[in-house]
């Protein structure tokens, strides 16, 4: 189960002044299961040097590992630490006690997901069970405003996610699991896409996050939605799988 959600959000626009609030354009994405002692310190030396369960291919230690906080999580994540640290504003380092907490008591996805895109802590929601949700979220709001008809999108490796945000009513595009490209315009990416996931299975959840990633680029050029979401998973689930190479 998961444990911990970790949220990045990436406010992207054309002309963008933050001061100013004159944001066109967001994209949410969320990397299920991360911690944060990965994000802010980079590769753990506990799992690197003292796991020979967990660590098969030795030279992860020669390509992720320093004694340099600063140099390591570079590393393992250079284009947070080189583009979105320099560019963006960066929360949760709890080793100076900024913290993001959930609210809600269980500490898994559904109930996560839920109180970060509603924003408030729904007790009856304490599982993983792919029931719709009795609250309506930020996303639905936005397309239901003035002039964001079909301007929002998701595109979630677990398939549960559409329930989270009751894209059956809430008129939120979803490609979520194993949900392929639809329409009449496919770019011949999304066709390629469609068939590799036909051939493609990941034992360890729905679909792999590259599919999820490629879908949502493709997506994101041919219709240039306003408001996007996109959820990964895989962190997750290689972490329930005890794999970390």
């Amino acid at each position: 189960m998961l444990r911990k959600i970790f949220l990045v959000c990436l406010i992207l626009g054309i002309g963008v002044d933050l001061v100013a609030q004159k944001t066109e354009n967001v994209i949410l994405i969320t990397l299920d299961g991360f911690r944060w002692q990965e994000l802010f310190q980079g590769a753990d030396s506990s799992i690197l040097f003292n796991s020979k369960e967990h660590i098969k291919d030795k030279s992860v230690k020669t390509d992720f590992w320093d004694s340099s906080v600063q140099v390591r999580r570079k590393k393992l994540m250079p284009f947070f630490w080189n583009t979105i640290q320099a560019q963006g504003q960066l929360y949760g380092n709890r080793l100076y006690n900024n913290r993001v907490n959930c609210a809600n008591p269980h500490w898994f996805s559904y109930p996560g997901y839920s109180e970060m895109l509603v924003g408030f802590v729904d007790r009856q929601i304490r599982s993983n069970d792919t029931i719709t949700n009795p609250n309506s979220t930020v996303l639905e709001f936005i397309a239901h405003q003035p002039g964001f008809k079909d301007s929002v999108a998701v595109f979630s490796t677990w398939d549960a996610m559409p329930f989270i945000i009751r894209s059956a009513s809430s008129q939120v595009f979803a490609n979520c699991g194993k949900s392929r490209a639809i329409g009449a315009n496919l770019t011949e990416r999304e066709r390629e896409l469609n068939e590799l996931q036909g051939l493609i299975k990941n034992p360890h959840g729905s679909r792999y996050d590259a599919f999820t990633f490629h879908y949502a680029l493709e997506y994101l050029k041919r219709r240039q939605p306003r408001v996007m979401f996109i959820s990964l998973d895989e962190t997750d689930e290689h972490g329930h799988g005890g794999r970390y190479n």
